[in-house]
């Protein structure tokens, strides 16, 4: 049936063949150059602990032993874990699994705006989505933003099918996948949540009740399913599962609520009460080149778009169809289709509401603004060349594509060339769009230039940051190269039998050396110096012989504030006391200090001033 529909049309066939090419390019743009792009150390150390064992397969284990765990839930860390067990350890296969979820998530959004829009917008947004820099960049690293913004495309997609096939079982589909979403990003997935609610009950064609009715039971369902990983890791005891990075006290409940949820929206705002505005997304530093650069044509456009799917009347060629560049037609109702606007629209607004008050955001935060920018811009490409008879939309098209030109200009003075075809690509489009309304052939072409206009510049930016080898994460504090090619020459050669371990005052500077295969560690401190292991625990150890090497930083505690509220702990203190300083032998350099410990040092008296102190508020709670 599907051979003989293609047959029977061959516009279908280009778009087809079209959309198979955006596709592939937009893969290459993710894929090329993968294993020259800058390592994640914090994920991938975990990838490679939890390939270790289930236990910390199933806690997201920060370290080879499971003491920690980090902050995020593991299910984007179980795909990178999978790749490379499939295709073997290296930065493409940990890399894999974000940019093929990238990938997908072009003809995702293509589908769904061509069954609401028609192929012409589909093609468009697909383009959008395929060139956007900070997509691209998102998709090439081994963070989640990615996996959770496709999640979040795909659960759109089901909502939509609800609205069509009028079967509210999509909808639960669709709760599910947020749900998922939840376990890979957290607070970020529920971004679209309102937009998918608007799309239901605007497009969603039974009584108002059973509406409201399905969508409080699609919000239960969505508190079970994301609240169901972080509920099964709380129900083991304390001593069982591993101490997640952030939390204040071993929970996963405070590493997701308070870390990645108050704590952190409050750092990244900019005070009480303040809105910085989304000037900082358009402006000329990783965020404007990254989103908007494609941001800023959706804003002059959108409105254009969304009125022309608002003024549509019904009867004649308006009423359920939607033509489009190329003469096609889609059959589909004006209130789906109104409601798909809008709600691409909600999405937008919410996202740049957030982001708004998040100058300080990573730009990888920025990739669920993806879908609703490419989206909104679709649309509003299709629906202002589909108005070829409307003057002011001509002259309104022309205007818009003078103000991207100068700011597609200021934002990108490094790619001349990508300007000129800009530039050129606006000429032309504004010359055909003028001369559509006599000559219905010319509507195409002027469709195409409109987004070779729009999209030349984002598809510079990224090519250079594929050519860059660029990448969003975060650099952590971690030793050098060399140095820590010596210090793991040295912690293999002395650190003793099967049961010993290294310990370190702060996790996160071996990150790199979890990830290459070290043996286990004992962190000493979790996020912001807080104490994970207690001194007699250390001394114990110690005078065991399972603790031989200590790496450490800086020890001063005299200068206050100390650089790092880890080096004054305690165990740091016992260490440098009694432990013997070799950095200068191994070759570490100053913040970093390599201490070789004996099990006399445990057996020790405790000099004083380096008792442990455990607060009331932390009696109770597993430190170690």
């Amino acid at each position: 049936m599907l051979a003989t529909r293609l047959r029977r049309s061959p516009e279908a066939l280009l778009g087809i063949a079209a959309i198979v090419a955006i596709t592939a390019g937009g893969l290459a743009l993710r894929m090329i150059g993968l294993d020259a792009v800058r390592p994640n150390w914090f994920y991938d150390a975990a990838v490679r602990s939890m390939g270790r064992s289930w236990h910390n397969f199933f806690y997201a284990a920060f370290d080879p032993a499971g003491r920690l765990a980090v902050d995020k839930p593991p299910v984007e860390l179980w795909l990178q874990v999978a790749s490379v067990k499939l295709f073997g350890w290296g930065q493409v296969s940990l890399k894999l699994p974000e940019a093929l979820m990238g990938a997908a998530a072009v003809p995702l959004l293509y589908d769904m705006l061509r069954r609401l829009f028609g192929r012409g917008a589909g093609l468009a947004g697909a383009a959008a989505l395929a060139v956007l820099p900070v997509a691209v960049l998102t998709a090439r690293s081994s963070t989640m933003d990615t996996t959770a913004t496709t999640l979040a495309l795909l659960a759109a997609w089901l909502v939509l099918r609800a609205c069509e096939r009028r079967r509210p079982v999509f909808l639960w589909l669709a709760a599910l996948v947020i749900g998922l979403a939840f376990n890979v990003k957290l607070f970020e997935a529920l971004l679209p949540v309102p937009a998918l609610a608007l799309l239901y009950w605007l497009g969603m064609r039974v009584p108002w009740r059973r509406r409201a009715l399905h969508l409080a039971a699609t919000g239960a369902a969505l508190a079970v399913v994301s609240l169901a990983w972080i509920a099964a890791t709380s129900l083991a005891p304390a001593h069982a599962r591993p101490f997640p990075i952030g939390s204040v006290d071993g929970t996963t409940w405070s590493a997701a609520f308070v870390h990645n949820g108050a704590a952190r929206s409050g750092s990244f705002g900019g005070g009480r009460g303040t809105f910085p505005g989304i000037a900082h997304l358009v402006g000329r530093h990783s965020q404007g080149r990254g989103v908007g650069i494609e941001l800023v044509p959706t804003l002059l456009l959108g409105a254009l778009g969304l009125a022309g799917v608002a003024l549509r009347r019904r009867g004649g060629a308006a009423a359920g169809a939607v033509p489009v560049a190329g003469g096609q037609a889609v059959a589909r109702s004006h209130p789906l289709a109104l409601a798909g606007a809008l709600a691409f629209g909600l999405w937008l607004l919410v996202d740049l509401f957030v982001f708004a008050r998040l100058p300080n955001a990573d730009p990888r935060y920025m990739a669920m603004l993806g879908p609703p920018v490419a989206g909104c811009l679709g649309i509003s490409v299709a629906e202002v060349a589909r108005r070829r008879h409307s003057v002011p939309w001509r002259i309104a098209l022309a205007a818009a594509l003078g103000a991207v030109a100068l700011y597609a200009a200021s934002i990108a003075p490094n790619h001349p060339v990508a300007r000129g075809v800009g530039v050129a690509a606006g000429a032309v489009a504004v010359v055909l769009a003028l001369a559509a309304g006599r000559h219905r052939l010319l509507l195409p072409g002027a469709a195409v230039a409109v987004c070779a206009a729009i999209l030349a510049v984002p598809f510079a930016l990224s090519a250079e940051t594929v050519r860059a080898g660029a990448s969003d994460a975060s650099r952590l504090p971690a030793l050098p190269g060399p140095q820590l090619a010596a210090f793991l020459r040295y912690a293999k050669a002395h650190r003793g039998g099967p049961s010993s371990v290294v310990a370190v005052y702060n996790p996160t500077v071996l990150a790199a050396a979890i990830a290459r295969g070290t043996g286990p560690i004992l962190p000493l401190s979790s996020w912001q110096g807080r104490p994970l292991v207690r001194l007699a625990e250390l001394r114990t150890r110690t005078a065991a012989g399972q603790v031989r090497v200590a790496l450490l930083g800086n020890t001063r505690c005299d200068a206050p504030p100390p650089a790092h509220p880890a080096h004054c702990l305690p165990t740091v203190s016992w260490i440098a006391a009694h432990g013997r300083d070799i950095s200068a032998s191994v070759g570490l350099k100053p913040p970093f200090a390599l201490y070789r410990l004996s099990p006399r040092s445990g057996r020790a008296p405790t000099p004083t001033g380096t008792e442990e102190v455990v607060s009331p508020a932390r009696r109770g709670h597993r430190l170690g």
